[in-house]
């Protein structure tokens, strides 16, 4: 009986080292799973982050292609900018020639009848009809085209008192007066009485004056104009 339960004793210890010993080696199991699965993961990471990383090279690979693209696109608006800028530097200059060619000094004379002289705004003004004043064979040569020469005895063409004036088309234009413009008249029209075998002398006088005799009568003058401006006005005498 004693030996019975001493076997019986030993058998349950037995049984229980093999129940510990199952357990240590699934749990060992268990672990070494863990730890596969651990390593699987961490593969799998490490690959992905390889694929990543060779995506990222790819990336950067592209870049300079992208670069050099925008950096020769940008090369090309460069390049057309000098042409635009070339262009506005020829209009400049186009300005500048027409601007110097404005303010030219040179001066142009011209025969005519006043109209009449006034002021507005504070500045002089004159109207002027522009026409030819011939002497002497064109003179003659107008007035026989216009058929109005005349013939002396012996069968001469002449015109009276040596002048013909042709004026086809009576046209007014108006001009502004220099404020340092200067004015010269007839003798006769400066003085009521004078000796008018000189009438054809002509003395500097003043803008009223001028302005009084020019609007009093219609007087044949020489105009000098200079930017746009009559600088000075003589009289032409006539008989």
């Amino acid at each position: 009986m004693e030996f019975k339960s001493k076997f019986f004793l030993i058998l349950m210890i037995s049984i229980i080292f093999m129940f510990v010993g199952c357990g240590s080696a699934i749990k060992k199991d268990t672990v070494t799973t863990d730890n596969n699965t651990e390593c699987l993961t961490n593969k799998n990471d490490a690959s992905n982050t390889n694929k990543d990383s060779e995506k990222t090279t790819s990336n950067n690979t592209l870049k300079p292609k992208n670069e050099k693209s925008d950096s020769n696109a940008n090369t090309s608006i460069q390049a057309t900018k000098p042409t635009t800028s070339s262009k506005t530097s020829n209009l400049n200059n186009t300005k500048t020639k027409v601007s110097k060619n404005k303010s030219d000094n040179k001066t142009t004379k011209l025969v005519g009848f006043i109209g009449k002289v006034y002021d507005k705004d504070g500045k002089k003004y004159l109207t002027f009809d522009n026409v030819k004043f011939l002497t002497g064979k064109a003179a003659i040569e107008a007035a026989k085209k216009d058929g109005v020469a005349q013939k002396d005895e012996n069968g001469k063409y002449f015109v009276w008192d040596d002048y013909y004036i042709v004026n086809s088309k009576k046209q007014f234009k108006t001009y502004k007066i220099s404020e340092n413009a200067t004015f010269n008249l007839c003798v006769y029209l400066l003085y009521s009485q004078g000796n008018y075998s000189n009438a054809s002398i002509t003395q500097k006088t003043t803008y009223t004056k001028f302005k009084s005799s020019a609007n009093s009568s219609s007087i044949l003058c020489y105009i000098t104009i200079k930017n746009n401006e009559i600088i000075n006005v003589t009289q032409q005498y006539i008989p």
